[in-house]
């Protein structure tokens, strides 16, 4: 046995030396030989991440940071829990990424208590996933102390998200740290903490807070001021919610804040409620912060807090929690079925409901978690630091609580407190920088963690009943029950404040004798701002709003359903003291304030609105301290400039007259030197109105009333400044006043002065200048100043273009100048008398015509092809002086005309042509001077003449040239003849004299005489002259003696060698003697002849030259005929002259008609994509410029300018699936002119056809289909079939060919409709060209436009449900509406039960054509809904949602189109003072187009003395099928 003992004690000492050696690593990694754990590099960092997933493994240790650390992975982090301390020693983790489902998240998860983190840099990013709630970039929750720590980077999240702590509970502390970058979340959002229940102390935020919206899916470009999108999505809950309780310093505290700063801009105009420069929302205390950056937002906005709230306790029964328990488990159920229910349906419901789930079990846990009551000593200092173990905080919400422990040294407690059911302090003590004394805390039970799942709950319900309109059925009961269960449980939370009544009394004591220096919650003390602030409603220079936010919708707040005693029991408990704002004030509605914006409850004291504005740009109740008041105005300084619509006041705008149970506003030694700028109605130095009770103030002006026009002794009293400067108490900032010369942001000069003081002109700095633009001093007078003055340079754009008075018949200005004008400049255009001659216009017969065409010629010049046929009009023009030399003038011609030139006269000079361009439908040109005369002249292109002109001339040269190269060639032919006969004679001369004739030669002769005789008459013989016996006689002689002269010159020389003794014989006729005595004759007669000849002709014969080329002869007839081939090919071209242009003539012919009307359908298919299109088209002309109507499926749209308009002129770009359906008849006609066309006749009918291929054919694609089928389909050919009818063109059918599963098949049928009337929105939409980034029409847009079209159709019947809950106006009816058109003439009816009223335009009578009184006119003013409904549509953009039975369709309303439904739902509403928050309108169109309902419901507030009453007001359009009939007496009451 022993053996046995020592053997497991041996097993025991190697298992322990074994995990001792497997540990021996990791503490390696760690420890060192001081004991801390050092990291050095990110994986250290990772190792103690992993280390960390115990809570007390770190308690007790010390981790040193050695280093900066790079994070390249951060797969272990964030470090889940740490309990230790950690050094960071200056150095720098960077690289930090967080992005997984994680939370708290940040570099540490949860700081524990008693944990610190000290001198910590972090640089990165932490934005996880999931719920993303305590999201910080250090510690996503803390329960340590953090100090002298910073954070460089991003953080987002949804809920509780700050730059250093996401939630900085009771026990914690975050003291000396910064952030900077950016940080974004929806609730609960600061530069530093999140959400604040501990205390922050001495800390600097650079970061930018909620600077954009979270939500993206609103598209804030297109917001306007009336903080409206035009977006459906801009009445979910989840946008509401975006931005609630941000600041600079904090989100939401009900803890401490002290000496911290905030330098960075909070907020987003418009956007968010409370919002604050340092902290959202606070119910705790805020001492001694300063803010410096911009602060911006919707609701409750201010300078150091968004809102303030009491810090108040709730009681909270064992009855009533098991209530809350029970109502909790069966909406836990509801929601549970309405999940399944939703299941398969949509993803936003169920999501929706997942959520609710989340939430409601979140609830039902904290009910569990109620703590005691108790009460302890404690000392709070000025500073913010305290003493005996005892931190005070305060919880969110509604909280409150203790945690106490006790331990050997002593005791440590926290103290929860709460604004909606929190804790209660009052301390006994002196008013100076420290606090001692006893300290009485009244406590109740923590719900801070009910009332947070309750208000996450509420943004679930809301957001539910968003994404859930328009549901039906079973899901839509379960739905309205979840409503009605949630109501009941938020019920059974309002009636535990309201059951103070009945409680007991003492818990809270009465704050009339507390000193307000001794109370530390629900406080702001000793802050100073002066950043910019802007918020909409509840806008203050120090706090937007003093009130509870207990209710969960954040437009509203309870303070006005609460007694006026508990409002007294809260007053001490909201305190603002010594509190100074130097920054403006902005607000774009009602209840703007230089301290708070609207103070419903609390206690201000000793604050000052120095050297500032404060100015409520389009509402009500602007003070210098505070916009409205419902409470104690008391001891403050106002000096600012102020202005508001009504209720401008020095100190308050108005108080609150003390109602039946107490209720009421006090203003009380105050004192103002203000200046009103602007205020309709009810103004004053002190006040606007003299409403609640007001004693001992005080102002100094010239022209102000203290009250209302009035001033009261001892109330509000008018005062000298040297009196005023003899207050002790008076700021230095009264004391002296500045003259502040400003331009663009910029001061440019800044002097102070006395009261009274004045300023020289020579002691006014010229204000710089600015390319572009117009400069001055918006005042020059700075004489006897009394007040802060800012004198601001205004610079004026230069007015880029004047428009003349005259214009034309659509309205349009006939001339516009550009230059850079001021506003008020003009231009003097007068008409002149025309002076035709002095353009070359010649009225009168053909020839005055043509001669003025040519009277340039006397001047020197040219005639051009473009000839002056009208002048249109002459005008004399004074421009007003810009300091420019040339100006750009546009002018307007007279309607229809075209062709036309422009002439300028410049100081009297010559009318000298100028060029001009085009600019829509005005002409541009450019004059120097400022005085210049000009005229349009209407020009006739006369090229064509001058083409038949040099045609006629062409021809005429032509024939000349041939008759002169025929007399030439005559003469030619004449003189080659002669030259030939001359060459004969010489060969005959030859003949005769030749001297070695013998007698066989002169045997031979008479034979070659013989031969030789007929060609030589060939020859000689022109080859044009007709042939004769006495024209061969004389050159066959010639032949004969040619041949027989060597034979008879022998013969003479032999006789003569004979002597002469011996006697001749007889003369032988036929001897050689006398052949040569004949042959000389004749050959003398031959040399007569030839001389004869050679005289006649101017120049001696030569032997004939060698022939030339052919081609020379022709090169004139070439030109000439090529001439005329360029001539007759430009008229061809120009008349379209073709004999198979018949189809293009036809189509032209329908083109160029006014209007061309006709019928379109498409029917077009490839793969999933579809279009089927019915549309009716007409074009005609406006002003000049041609606008196509199509009314495609009961929608009218208009093109022009490659956009498409809605009849209120909203544009967007041509394209999707709206193609121009006209300009498919100009592609058309082109195609008949360019491709072949085939013809065929039957009858009457001709059929042309043609194929388009390759780009023509997706050309017509696009004009027949839309974008998404033009783009994706193959496109082999489409033919295009016409049909005419006795000349005319009927009908046109286009078929897709071989082009696979694309199919198109279209036709368009040519009417004879009227020219479409264009709305006279559209034609200045047109005319102003403002269709640039246009969006393209959608499907979904065009299908509602179609099924309205049966809400504005002649005869009309539909049923109109009104309903209406607001103040003293309450309505519920359902009134039926018929319309008919009858001889052109629109009438009208409505039914309410047995009351029929009749009207046309005008007109209102009954059923006997009598008139009716105010209350039936009234009931025409529904009728208006229809109309006012359209005109949003067509301004908006509506959301499409797909429903089972068709089509959802949500818009949100601005706040003017809420007004104007409101005013036709119930008319009386116009005179009550009511604010709408939101508006919408949701039509159902079904699956065929057919409009099934418009729903209309628009909520807010009605605004009462103090408090706001719910307002809410719909009305339902539901189409309707029954017979409608005028009686005839009505009928001719209404005719017209």
């Amino acid at each position: 046995m022993k053996k046995t003992n020592y053997f497991h004690r041996f097993c025991a000492l190697a298992l322990s030396c074994l995990l001792l050696v497997s540990l021996f690593p990791v503490m390696q990694a760690f420890a060192d030989g001081d004991g801390a754990i050092h990291i050095k590099s990110a994986e250290d960092l990772q190792e103690l991440a992993r280390s960390c997933t115990l809570d007390s493994w770190s308690r007790g240790k010390t981790v040193v940071l050695d280093n900066d650390i790079v994070l390249e992975s951060d797969d272990a982090l964030p470090i889940p829990t740490f309990g230790g301390t950690f050094r960071g020693n200056g150095y720098t983790i960077s690289g930090l990424s967080i992005t997984q489902s994680v939370s708290p998240a940040g570099l540490f998860g949860v700081l524990q208590k008693d944990a610190v983190i000290t001198e910590l840099n972090v640089e990165g990013t932490v934005s996880p996933s999931g719920d993303s709630e305590s999201v910080g970039g250090i510690v996503g929750e803390n329960y340590g102390a953090i100090e002298q720590s910073t954070f460089n980077g991003s953080v987002s999240g949804k809920r509780s998200v700050g730059g250093v702590v996401g939630r900085n509970r009771s026990s914690g502390v975050v003291r000396a740290c910064e952030a900077s970058g950016a940080i974004f979340g929806q609730n609960m959002t600061g530069g530093i903490v999140g959400e604040n229940l501990g205390s922050i102390f001495s800390c600097r935020s650079r970061a930018y807070v909620n600077i954009e919206s979270t939500d993206p899916s609103i598209d804030l470009s297109n917001m306007n001021l009336e903080f409206s999108l035009d977006l459906a999505k801009l009445s979910r809950a989840d946008t509401l919610n975006t931005a609630t309780d941000t600041g600079g310093i904090a989100g939401y505290s009900s803890g401490a804040i002290a000496s911290s700063t905030n330098y960075a801009a909070v907020g987003y105009q418009h956007i968010g409620y409370n919002i604050g420069g340092v902290v959202g929302r606070s119910s705790g205390q805020v001492l001694a912060c300063s803010n410096e950056g911009a602060v911006c937002g919707r609701k409750d906005v201010g300078g150091i807090a968004g809102q303030m709230e009491p810090y108040i306790r709730m009681e909270v029964s064992d009855g009533l929690l098991q209530q809350l328990k029970t109502q909790l488990n069966e909406l836990s159920g509801l929601v549970n079925t309405a999940a399944n229910h939703a299941e398969g349906g949509s993803n936003e419901i169920a999501s929706r409901l997942n959520s609710m789930s989340g939430y409601v079990d979140n609830a039902a846990n904290e009910l569990n978690n109620v703590r005691l009551n108790a009460s302890i000593d404690s000392v709070i200092t000025g500073d913010g630091s305290h003493s005996s173990d005892t931190l005070i905080g305060g919880g969110k919400g509604a909280a409150g609580g203790i945690d106490h422990e006790h331990s050997d040294s002593g005791h440590s407690t926290t103290i929860w407190g709460g604004s909606a059911a929190g804790a209660g302090a009052s301390h006994e003590g002196n008013a100076s920088g420290t606090v001692t004394g006893s300290t009485q805390i009244v406590a109740a039970p923590d719900l801070g963690g009910l009332t947070s799942s309750i208000n996450g709950l509420s943004s679930q319900v809301t957001m539910l009943n968003n994404a859930a309109s328009g549901t039906v059925g079973t899901l839509a009961n379960d739905i309205r029950s979840i409503n009605n269960k949630f109501n009941e449980l938020t019920g059974t939370l309002f009636s535990a404040i309201s059951s103070l009544s009945g409680g007991s009394g003492d818990i809270i004591v009465d704050a009339s004798d507390v000193d307000i220096d001794s109370v530390t919650f629900g406080k702001v003390s000793s802050c100073r701002n002066s950043g910019a602030v802007y918020g909409d409603v509840n806008t203050g220079g120090i706090t937007g709003s003093m009130t509870i936010e207990y209710t969960l919708d954040p437009e509203d707040d309870v303070t006005g359903h609460l007694s006026g005693f508990y409002r007294k029991q809260y007053e001490y408990r909201a305190i603002l003291q010594s509190c100074v704002n130097t920054g403006d004030v902005t607000g774009k509605r009602s209840y703007v304030g230089g301290i708070v914006g609207r103070m419903d409850l609390g206690y201000l004291t000793a604050c000052e609105t120095a050297s500032c504005t404060v100015a409520s740009e389009n509402g009500s109740y602007t003070g210098g301290i505070a916009g409205l008041t419902g409470a104690t105005v008391h001891g403050s300084f106002a000096k600012c400039t102020l202005s508001g619509k009504k209720y401008v006041g020095g100190i308050v705008g108005s108080g609150v007259q003390e109602n039946i149970d107490g209720s009421g506003s006090s203003v009380r030694w105050n004192y103002s030197l203000v200046d009103i700028t602007d205020c309709q109605q009810y103004r004053g130095a002190i006040s606007g109105s003299d409403t609640g009770t007001f004693e001992y103030n005080y102002y100094v002006s010239d022209d102000l009333p203290g009250i209302n026009r009035q001033s009261y002794a001892g109330r509000a009293e008018p005062t000298s400044y040297e009196e005023l400067l003899t207050l002790p108490e008076l700021p230095e900032s009264m004391k002296s006043f500045s003259l502040t010369f400003v331009a663009d942001g910029e001061t440019v000069l800044s002097r102070t002065f006395h009261y009274g003081d004045s300023f020289a002109e020579s002691d006014i700095p010229d204000p710089p200048q600015k390319d572009g633009c117009h400069v001055h001093w918006d005042r020059s007078d700075l004489t006897n100043l009394h007040f802060d003055t800012v004198v601001t340079a205004v610079y004026e754009a230069y007015t880029p273009a004047l428009a003349s008075e005259q214009t034309r018949d659509g309205g349009l200005a006939i001339l516009l100048v550009e230059g850079n004008y001021n506003d008020g400049s003009a231009i003097a255009m007068t008409a002149q008398s025309l002076t035709p001659a002095a353009f070359d216009v010649q009225s009168g017969t053909v020839f005055d015509r043509i001669q003025g065409y040519f009277s340039c010629l006397r001047r020197g010049e040219i005639p051009s092809t473009t000839a002056n046929a009208e002048v249109l009009e002459q005008w004399h023009v004074e421009l007003a002086d810009d300091e420019q030399d040339t100006h750009t003038l546009r002018y307007l011609p007279p309607d229809g005309q075209k062709n036309i030139r422009i002439y300028v006269r410049e100081n009297g000079g010559s009318w000298q042509e100028t060029g001009c361009d085009t600019m829509g439908s005005y002409l541009t040109f450019s004059t120097s001077g400022d005085s210049v005369e000009f005229a349009a002249v209407r020009t006739l292109d006369v090229w064509g003449i001058w083409l038949g002109v040099l045609a006629v001339l062409a021809v005429l040269i032509l024939i000349i040239v041939l008759l002169v190269h025929r007399h030439k060639r005559k003469a030619r032919r004449r003189a080659e003849a002669l030259a030939r006969s001359a060459s004969a004679v010489s060969q005959a001369e030859q003949i005769v004299r030749g001297e070695d004739a013998n007698a066989s030669t002169a045997d031979e002769a008479p034979a070659k005489a013989d031969a030789a005789a007929p060609a030589a008459v060939e020859e000689a013989t022109p080859a044009d002259a007709p042939v004769s016996a006495e024209s061969t006689a004389v050159p066959a002689a010639v032949a004969v003696a040619a041949t027989a002269a060597p034979v008879v010159t022998a013969a003479v020389e032999g006789a003569e060698s004979v002597p002469t003794s011996e006697p001749a014989p007889a003369a032988d006729p036929d001897s050689i003697e006398a052949r040569l005595a004949r042959a000389e004759e004749e050959l003398r007669l031959l040399r007569e002849e030839r001389e004869a000849r050679e005289n006649v002709l101017t120049q001696p014969a030569v032997p004939p030259a060698p022939k030339k080329r052919r081609r020379r002869r022709f090169l004139p007839i070439l030109i000439t005929i090529l001439v005329l081939l360029g001539a007759a090919a430009a008229f061809f071209l120009h008349s379209d002259f073709k004999k198979d242009l018949e189809a293009y003539r036809l189509v032209e012919a329908r083109v160029k008609e006014d209007p061309m009307t006709m019928d379109v359908t498409v029917d077009a298919s490839y793969g999933k994509i579809s279009l089927s299109a019915d549309a009716s088209v007409a074009r005609t002309k406006k002003d000049g410029a041609p606008i196509t109507c199509i009314d495609r499926d009961g929608a009218a749209l208009y093109y022009a300018d490659g956009a498409i308009y809605l009849e209120n002129g909203k544009s967007y770009a041509v394209g999707g699936a709206f193609p121009n359906y006209a300009e498919l008849m100009d592609e058309t006609a082109e195609l008949c002119r360019t491709l072949t066309v085939t013809k065929s006749v039957d009858g009457q009918e001709k059929r042309y056809t043609l194929t388009a291929e390759g780009d023509d054919a997706s050309t017509l694609l696009r004009l027949l289909t839309s974008d998404d089928i033009a783009n994706a389909a193959s496109l082999s050919a489409i033919r295009v079939d016409l049909t005419a009818e006795s000349g005319e063109l009927m009908d046109i059918s286009f078929t897709a060919e071989n082009s696979g599963v694309l199919r198109v098949e279209a036709a368009a049928h040519f009417t004879d409709a009227l020219a479409p009337v264009i709305p006279d929105d559209v034609l200045t939409a047109i005319h102003s060209g403002s269709n640039d980034d246009a969006s393209t029409l959608t499907d979904n847009a065009l299908r509602l436009l179609g099924a309205w079209g049966e809400l504005t159709a002649d005869d009309l019947s539909a049923d109109i449900a009104l309903s209406a809950d607001c103040g003293p106006i309450v309505l519920s009816s359902t009134l039926q509406y018929d319309r008919s058109s009858i001889d052109g003439q629109s009438y009208g009816c409505i039914r309410k039960n047995t009351l029929a009223v009749y009207f046309s335009g005008s007109k209102i009578c009954d059923a006997d054509g009598n008139s009716v009184d105010t209350a039936s006119q009234q009931l025409v003013d529904a009728t208006s809904l229809i109309d006012l409904c359209y005109q949003s549509i067509l301004n908006g953009s509506a959301g499409c949602y797909k429903a089972s039975d068709g089509y959802l369709y949500g818009l949100s309303l601005d706040s003017d189109a809420m007004n104007d439904l409101a005013a036709a739902i119930a008319p009386d509403i116009k005179a009550q003072n009511v604010t709408f928050s939101s508006g919408r309108i949701s039509v159902i169109v079904s699956e065929q187009g057919a409009l099934k309902s418009v729903n209309i419901s628009c909520s807010g507030a009605l605004h009462l003395i103090l408090s706001d009453a719910p307002a809410s007001l719909s009305a339902v359009i539901t189409p309707a099928e029954r017979e409608f009939s005028i009686p005839q007496p009505a009928l001719n009451a209404l005719k017209q």
